[in-house]
């Protein structure tokens, strides 16, 4: 009866051991695969600190630590010159080896470069447009470059670690974001012509004005590629008023449009990517 007893007892102990390390096996396999594991990333490392020696001899390179990417099921590390700020890029690894890494965007293509100088012109901006009535809290942006290829290849053509100056370009652009309350144009209107006025007489000039935003009533607000000499016409109101007529035209010819083909929209003229356009979609409408 005894040994009945102590064979049941070692059974479940048994039992107890292998479900514990089936349980801790189940774990590591949820670890592995949401964070990845310690000798995964110290190999990766290692591979990408010797594919970026191979791949690009003619510096030393920082590497850093490799993270674990759940949703890709990949390693990526950062590597950056110690002697250039914008020659910064990342290495994926992936089953054993580096699969690809993005230096030509970010460096090639001056993806660094730009952010560092938007970044700074931005920092800049921002307190100069405080001044600004419903301005107070704004998060603006400056970007550079404008669209098209031909500003795509003035971007690339600037050095590394060039040192910022507003005269690098003509065709900085300014978004300004912030939490603004009044639809109305005349009231859009005046706060252009004031962050105009506040930027030029700082030395600021953007060949385009953006502005986004949505209201605490849910009225979204979209003004796009406003220019300078919208600003300075002496008829801004009547522009931005015509603006909006015209795009609430365009959709009011697309709503029927749909309308008379079951839903579908046939593909019309291409539009002008500069021209000014005005959208206010107020939440009833």
């Amino acid at each position: 009866m005894n040994a009945n007893r102590s064979r049941k007892k070692t059974a479940l102990k048994a039992l107890a051991l292998a479900a514990a390390l089936l349980l801790m096996a189940l774990l590591a396999l949820l670890a592995n695969a949401f964070v990845g594991n310690p000798l995964s990333a110290w190999m990766a490392r290692r591979d990408i600190a010797a594919y970026v020696q191979s791949a690009y001899p003619q510096q030393e390179w920082q590497v850093e630590k490799a993270h674990y990417n759940f949703k890709f099921g990949e390693y990526t590390a950062q590597v950056q010159s110690p002697v250039s700020e914008d020659t910064r890029f990342a290495v994926y690894w992936q089953g054993g080896k580096v699969k690809y890494d993005d230096y030509g965007t970010y460096v090639t293509d001056r993806w660094n470069t730009r952010q560092r100088l938007e970044e700074h012109y931005s920092a800049e901006v921002i307190p100069l447009l405080q001044a600004v009535p419903g301005l107070e809290e704004n998060n603006s942006m400056v970007t550079l470059g404008g669209k098209g290829g031909s500003s795509e290849a003035a971007v690339r053509a600037l050095p590394l670690d060039v040192p910022f100056s507003r005269s690098l370009s003509d065709q900085w652009e300014l978004t300004i974001r912030a939490d603004w309350e009044d639809d109305s144009l005349p009231a859009l209107a005046q706060m252009f012509e004031s962050a105009h006025q506040k930027l030029t007489a700082a030395g600021c000039t953007f060949a385009r004005y953006h502005f986004f935003t949505t209201t605490g009533e849910g009225t979204s607000i979209m003004i796009d590629n406003l220019s300078p000499a919208d600003i300075e016409s002496g008829e801004l109101l009547a522009r931005l008023e015509a603006a909006l007529r015209e795009g609430e035209a365009r959709e009011e010819a697309e709503r029927q449009q749909m309308e008379e083909n079951g839903g579908r929209l046939e593909k019309g003229e291409p539009l002008d990517e500069n021209r000014l356009t005005v959208y206010i979609h107020r939440k009833e409408d």
